[in-house]
């Protein structure tokens, strides 16, 4: 299977189940990948030991212990004695105990002879994150393309209109890419996606999350607000009074129903920084960072971007808006500016246009529901294109020619 086809199955995986699994490693190359591995999102719930030795080292340390559901095993040995330390493994192996193998011979007769001793899968090194990812869930995760896509909004600093940037982007994905979609508000305390919409919330997500013993598909239906046809909003009626102490997977299950029922999730998250928020990045399939153009929106961005580098080692980086640009008579940093020095290229910059904003918020529209000419119209259909797969924005390289640009720019 090619990375291309991996990496777009593994856009349909749920969160593996709680398992053990134990890999054997003849080399420390492999034991580093399992390592990736064993910190990839989709594997949160996994119990993941790594061991150096082969498969009769395996084979010892079975002999007066428990196998775990599933095991890598990397070999080195010619096929018969590979056959016959297989024959030993069965031996010591619980019947529901699941073995992959990871070896150099690269030949379909070998894997087909492999299948016939039992073995689950074979994988030729050097193997990879991505690939031994995918392995696993094929074995224990269903691959479901009916499940819709999580989204997470995030500005890097308050006030930089991230909020506005999830509801308008969910709007044009709704009606101009005829998406079915969700908006939940997670800001408990200040959320804004009732008035945007201009609906009236009386219960929502506070509703759910402080009640996980209800939390069920058909409960969860009572507490959406019906906007039309295409577009649920899981609000907030937005009370001071609402409880602060959210667990860690307090929006896990919730998640997982939401997600089955549309073909996007767009979570609108607060400004802040906990378990529950890093909880909720693991499981989304894409983030989008909302940046302002000056130095604390900047720093922050960053900082996320290294954090979410490292919470999510085999996903794509965040993807980046820029917005409130070129606002009148504020020294800003440029779009080339940030761009460099957050290493990605920005999906879209939005400019500053605090008329267009304020008359739909006033109005209770998004953006594209204004008549005339509004430039920002453009960014929420190219945002859109993006989550959709239709446009890829790739990180920014740096190269000789780009610097000296922009030392000559710097000159003038």
């Amino acid at each position: 299977m090619r990375n291309d086809e991996i990496e777009s199955e593994l856009d349909f995986v749920a969160s593996i189940p709680h398992i053990n699994i134990n890999a054997f490693c003849l080399s420390e190359d492999t034991a580093r990948v399992f390592q990736e591995v064993a910190s990839d999102r989709r594997l949160s719930r996994v119990n993941f030991a790594i061991h150096m030795g082969d498969i009769n080292a395996a084979i010892e340390f079975y002999q007066s212990g428990v196998t775990p559901a599933l095991i890598f095993l990397e070999f080195e040995t010619d096929r018969d004695e590979l056959m016959e330390a297989l024959s030993r493994m069965a031996d010591v192996c619980d019947e529901s105990t699941k073995v992959v193998l990871i070896g150099q011979v690269n030949d379909v007769f070998f894997y087909r002879s492999l299948m016939k001793q039992g073995i689950n899968e074979y994988i030729v090194s050097p193997i990879n994150p991505r690939q031994t990812v995918h392995v696993i869930a094929s074995l224990y995760s269903d691959i479901d393309r009916s499940l819709g896509r999580v989204v997470s909004f995030l500005g890097s600093k308050g006030g930089v209109g991230s909020s506005t940037i999830a509801h308008n982007s969910g709007w044009v994905l709704s009606k101009k890419f005829s998406k079915n979609i969700i908006i939940s508000d997670l800001d408990l305390f200040f959320g804004t996606v009732g008035l945007n919409f201009n609906q009236e919330v009386v219960q929502g997500v506070p509703d759910a999350v402080y009640s996980p013993e209800r939390q069920d598909a058909m409960f969860l239906d009572r507490l959406l607000i019906k906007h039309d046809s295409d577009i649920g909003l899981f609000a907030t009626p937005a009370r001071l009074s609402n409880n602060p102490d959210l667990s860690e997977d307090s929006y896990e299950k919730i998640l997982d129903l939401l997600r089955k029922s549309v073909s996007f999730v767009i979570l609108d998250l607060p400004h802040l920084w906990s378990s529950w928020i890093k909880s909720v990045f693991l499981q989304s399939d894409d983030i989008v960072l909302v940046i302002e153009p000056e130095l604390a929106s900047l720093r922050n961005g960053k900082d996320l971007i290294e954090m979410l580098r490292k919470l999510r080692p085999n996903d794509p980086l965040p993807h980046v808006v820029f917005n409130k640009v070129d606002m009148p008579k504020r020294p800003e940093i440029s779009v080339d500016e940030l761009s460099d020095a957050l290493g990605l290229e920005p999906i879209t910059s939005i400019e500053f246009d605090p008329y267009s904003f304020g008359t739909a918020t006033n109005d209770g529209q998004m953006i594209s529901e204004l008549t005339g000419q509004v430039k920002s119209k453009e960014d929420f259909i190219r945002i859109s294109r993006v989550l959709t797969g239709r446009l890829e924005i790739k990180e920014k390289k740096h190269n000789i020619l780009s610097l000296l640009r922009e030392k000559i720019l710097n000159k003038k």
